[in-house]
């Protein structure tokens, strides 16, 4: 209970002198120096008291059974006293195999072809076999002439549209679970997939476990995993 009052007495002074600043700083020649001083003095406070936000990143994937999984990405802002609020928030559906891999429905896994060492048959894309911008449009992968692309957007898996995910989809966490046994194919093994965004004249994207996106020259091979296109 002191603790309480303690603190109720703490915010008051604190909102006490937050107004007497903005009072004086309408006149004051060097306002824009002394809210600085504020600001710094604020947040020294706010962490004295607990009350300092921080951020996290939450991945969550759900294994639909049917060589589908849904992925929601959260965006949290974190405080130990107050909890976590959500700042954003998405989910998208992504093809539970690899371009190449063939699904089987009895077992759910993606080792329908291939072998472990091959891991089950993915197929190895470039971005741009020129490894220029020939391949793009908008800074993005033409799935008219990027192979990468095109696998996608060619793909007619569950009857659905696919393409390329986009950085904005954080699949850092989506690639580490998959890394870690969906695959089966032992703990050396890092997915990867290629990105729709390209970042210069030979650059694109592409994500790897807990990386939501990293950059590599676009005439690499690379394995793609495809999102639903709506």
């Amino acid at each position: 209970m002191k603790t309480n009052k303690f603190l109720i007495r703490l915010c008051q002074v604190t909102l006490i002198s937050f107004l007497i600043f903005h009072f004086i700083q309408c006149n004051d020649p060097n306002a824009e120096e002394r809210k600085k001083r504020n600001d710094d003095n604020k947040t020294a406070l706010l962490e004295l008291i607990g009350l300092s936000w921080g951020s996290k990143e939450i991945g969550t994937v759900v294994d639909n059974k049917d060589g589908t999984l849904n992925y929601t990405y959260q965006l949290l802002q974190t405080n130990s006293w107050l909890g976590n609020k959500v700042i954003s928030q998405k989910t998208i559906l992504i093809r539970r195999c690899l371009i190449g891999q063939v699904y089987r429905s009895a077992p759910n896994d993606c080792q329908g072809t291939g072998t472990k060492d091959t891991v089950w048959g993915a197929s190895q894309l470039q971005w741009c076999p020129t490894n220029d911008r020939s391949c793009e449009k908008d800074g993005k992968a033409d799935p008219a002439i990027s192979p990468a692309a095109k696998a996608c957007a060619t793909d007619t898996f569950a009857g659905k549209k696919w393409k390329l995910p986009s950085k904005d989809d954080s699949l850092g966490t989506l690639l580490s679970e998959l890394s870690g046994g969906f695959y089966n194919t032992g703990s050396n093994y890092i997915a990867v997939t290629w990105l729709m965004e390209s970042i210069s004249e030979n650059k694109a994207l592409y994500a790897r476990a807990l990386y939501n996106f990293r950059d590599s020259d676009k005439n690499s091979a690379g394995e793609v995993l495809c999102k639903e296109d709506i």
